[in-house]
Parts: C-alpha cells; sequence; structure tokens
C-alpha cells in the first residue's frame, strides 16, 4: 500500500494558504487513509505512544491512520467535497479516484500562521 508520508501529510495540514486540494489515488485504501488524516479534526491533547508497542502493525491501513491522525498539528482540517472514479482502463478492473478535498474554516489556518511569525 502506497500512502502519503506523515511528513507531506502535515505540511499540507498546515500550510496557511492552501485551500482546496486535488487528491489522485490509484489504491481506495490509501485514499481513505490519508483522507482519514486530512480531514479529522486536530486533537486537543497531543497523545504520546508507547515505543515499544508495536501494535500498529497489526493495524489496518484505516485504523493505522485514525492513530496517525492523533498525532497531527493543530491545525483546521479538509473536508472531502467531491469524490469522483475514473476509468482510464477500460474493459479492466482498475480505475484511478479523484478527491476534491476543501478547509472548513481557512481563518484558523491564517491566524495560526501569524501567531508564528
Amino acid at each position: 500500500m502506497n500512502v502519503v508520508q506523515t511528513k507531506v501529510i502535515k505540511a499540507l495540514r498546515t500550510h496557511p494558504r492552501l485551500r482546496r486540494l486535488v487528491y489522485i489515488s490509484c489504491n481506495p485504501e490509501s485514499l481513505v487513509a490519508n483522507a482519514i488524516e486530512l480531514c479529522t479534526p486536530s486533537a486537543d491533547k497531543t497523545e504520546k505512544g508507547n515505543k515499544n508497542n508495536r501494535g500498529w502493525r497489526n493495524m489496518s491501513s484505516a485504523s493505522l491512520a485514525r492513530h496517525r491522525a492523533k498525532s497531527m498539528p493543530n491545525s483546521e482540517p479538509f473536508k472531502p467535497i467531491k469524490v469522483m472514479a475514473v476509468d482510464l482502463f477500460p474493459h479492466t478492473p482498475h480505475c484511478e479516484l479523484v478527491m476534491l478535498l476543501e478547509r472548513l474554516k481557512v481563518g484558523f489556518v491564517m491566524a495560526k500562521a501569524l501567531d508564528q511569525v
């Protein structure tokens, strides 16, 4: 499974001027995992995990994404607006998924960015 790395998700989540995002994936499981991280509201308190705990190895990608979303920086989440399957390879079971995501409140992200300056 190819999911977007946590560093990239954090950069997308905290970019102050990013309002819309078009996510294209050939793997529905990856799309769901990354959408969970991009769309889950920031936690009030960051949970520190036990480094000796290897339970994540048995998690599904969606469960792992929910777990990783808890450690996302304080930022305004995206909201899925539209999802569409695009059949680039007719007569095969393969299709691409395209998802449009938008910020819920852009002002929140801008205020946080100004606080850091």
